[in-house]
């Protein structure tokens, strides 16, 4: 309790208090740095510049899509036919089991690692990829709107899948190809060697992994649907037409794999099972879809066997996953696979321990202190100027080199 003579408490009712406080403000300007107007520019201003904004007080930020582009032209640099460039999402829960993909890449992609770019889901994943200067850029999710907004808890990530289709639909707009892959897609073999020339011989929009989510979508496909973790989806005027299509699906239902197979379902669908498509692609299913004129010509998409992107290791948890002979049951399973995308508990420690397992897995544990180089401090190098656009991915390789010596 105050004593004689002193002062009132303070209640937070008091309007004097206003009064009493010293006369001093911030300006916007002083409060809002470059930094950080920048990282709310790469979240949201692709949607602002729509609605005519830009960014504030004359800072040349660049948005998400800017910094998408960007990058993926020049990893597509690397690729085979240069205009192709592999896809991959994280966040930093996910961190080992992204480098332990980069690993698969570099050791089985057939040289074109280079063509692979990082859509980082939070900032500190983004930092400290940023940091040892990977091909990453921010894809973050805004806030979902409309009847979504009610799904953010059971179904959290739907702003996720929604995003990470808006940046695929922006780079075939750009005219490049997009190999999308999941970060536990773990490549055993030059799987684009395969699929480019196939794609082009054949004049194919799409060459997808086979999956049965959502099962009512793989009735109407004759069994089987395309899986997002794992497809090619290539540069022409029929795919990104039936790209945007799903788009506006996705908005609504909050998912890519299922608007993108619901989109396909809506018009009148053929498809015809081969033999022999080629060595590593035997009984795969080639489908022609038309859309009552919604497409400029019908979309051709294949469909590659579960034999050759096997998506089924076994899973953590089950009694029998443990036994010697599921363990080479399932790595005799995937000995034959061009990709390995194994399913499990959602969360970067069952995906490692489902990935080892099987045989799958060559992170080392120590990665995080070999990335930093022993030195904590070296994060902060991302922070000034929030290195939005990481430098020569020449040092990153020499980490991931590093790394797969460990």
């Amino acid at each position: 309790a105050p004593g004689r003579g002193a002062p009132p408490p303070c209640h937070y009712r008091d309007k004097s208090i206003r009064r009493a406080a010293p006369a001093t403000a911030v300006l916007p300007a002083d409060a809002w740095t470059e930094g950080i107007v920048c990282r709310v520019w790469a979240v949201l201003g692709h949607v602002a510049k729509e609605m005519g904004h830009g960014p504030k007080f004359g800072f040349p930020c660049k948005d998400r899509n800017e910094l998408a582009v960007e990058l993926a032209r020049k990893a597509a640099a690397h690729s085979l036919d240069h205009k192709t460039v592999i896809l991959t999402t994280t966040d930093d829960r996910y961190l080992s089991v992204l480098l332990n993909w980069f690993l698969s890449l570099r050791e089985h992609s057939g040289g074109v690692a280079g063509s692979a770019i990082v859509g980082a889901y939070n900032w500190r994943a983004h930092d400290i990829l940023a940091s040892v200067d990977a091909p990453v850029f921010p894809l973050i999710p805004r806030f979902t709107s409309g009847a979504m907004r009610h799904r953010e808890g059971a179904r959290r990530l739907d702003g996720v899948w929604i995003e990470r289709g808006e940046i695929v639909l922006r780079l075939l707009e750009a005219g490049m190809n997009v190999l999308l892959s999941d970060s536990d897609a773990v490549w055993t073999s030059p799987a684009l060697t395969h699929l480019t020339p196939l794609a082009e011989q054949r004049s194919l929009d799409v060459v997808a992994s086979a999956g049965t989510f959502p099962q009512s979508k793989a009735r109407a496909l004759g069994g089987a649907t395309a899986v997002m973790g794992f497809i090619l989806l290539r540069s022409t005027r029929t795919m990104v037409a039936a790209m945007a299509m799903a788009q506006r699906i996705s908005h609504r239902l909050g998912d890519d794999q299922i608007a993108f197979n619901t989109q396909l379902t809506r018009g009148n669908v053929t498809f015809h099972r081969e033999e022999h498509v080629a060595p590593a692609l035997s009984q795969a299913s080639t489908f022609v879809f038309s859309s009552h004129g919604a497409y400029p010509a019908p979309l051709r998409m294949l469909i590659v066997p579960a034999t050759s992107v096997v998506r089924n290791c076994t899973p953590v948890g089950a009694e029998h996953a443990r036994s010697p002979r599921a363990v080479w049951r399932s790595r005799a399973h995937i000995s034959g696979a061009l990709v390995a995308h194994c399913l499990s508990i959602k969360s970067g420690g069952a995906k490692s321990e489902q990935l080892a397992r099987v045989g799958l897995w060559s992170c080392p544990i120590s990665w995080y202190t070999q990335l930093m180089g022993y030195a904590p401090k070296a994060l902060q190098a991302a922070t000034p100027g929030f290195n939005l656009q990481p430098g020569a991915q020449a040092r990153f390789a020499d980490h991931l080199e590093a790394l797969y010596r460990t």
